[in-house]
């Protein structure tokens, strides 16, 4: 699978393991697995006491078994892993939209003459202006591009010390820290529209 989803895919992936996100969905069925057997041995004694009040009113609950709690896990485990992803998705959506967009605005033209042939695969030296979270810094930074038979793809990565871009270092609650920079990694695919 080559072209733009399959770029926005990888790159989600990466996204997934190298954060919390990666832990949700296992996270949640193992939260329910554990309590579901609780919550079908409570559900009788629940019942019982909403209905104890009332008078005329006769509920028969037979004794749960495991049969009936792995049951009650498995009917529901559909819904739960479809409102777990979009959790996790909206958290994606969320931390995006709070972090700001990257943007990488080149400030100096790459000379592609001569035109390599199809399937040839060059390297170049790229100058621009990479913004984030509000602050643009000049840089520069290799490049590879392959020309294809519908255009070009074009892939590089620019490292990224957090200080300049006033990024604190990402932590997660003090005990895990991570170095004082990253990756940019990006993958462009020109086609001829």
């Amino acid at each position: 699978m080559s072209g733009p989803l399959s770029s926005f895919a990888a790159k989600e992936g990466r996204e997934t393991v190298r954060t919390w996100r990666l832990w949700v969905l296992p996270g949640i069925l193992l939260f329910l697995a554990l309590s579901s057997p609780v919550l079908t041995k409570l559900t009788p004694e629940i019942v019982r006491a909403t209905t104890s009040s009332q008078s005329g009113i006769t509920i028969h609950i037979p004794p749960p078994t495991a049969r009936d709690s792995y049951v009650q896990f498995m009917g529901n485990l559909a819904q739960l892993v479809t409102l777990a992803v979009i959790i996790a998705g909206a958290a994606t959506i969320s931390a995006e939209s709070r972090a700001g967009t990257a943007v990488l605005v080149l400030t100096k033209p790459i000379s592609l003459v001569p035109v390599p042939a199809v399937g040839a695969i060059k390297s170049y030296t790229a100058t621009g202006n990479l913004t984030l979270h509000g602050h643009s810094v000049a840089v520069t930074f290799p490049v590879k591009a392959e020309r294809t038979a519908s255009g070009w793809e074009i892939q590089g990565s620019i490292p990224v010390l957090f200080s300049r871009w006033s990024i604190p270092n990402p932590s997660f609650t003090g005990f895990v820290t991570t170095q004082n920079h990253g990756i940019m990694e990006f993958l462009l695919d020109f086609r001829q529209g």
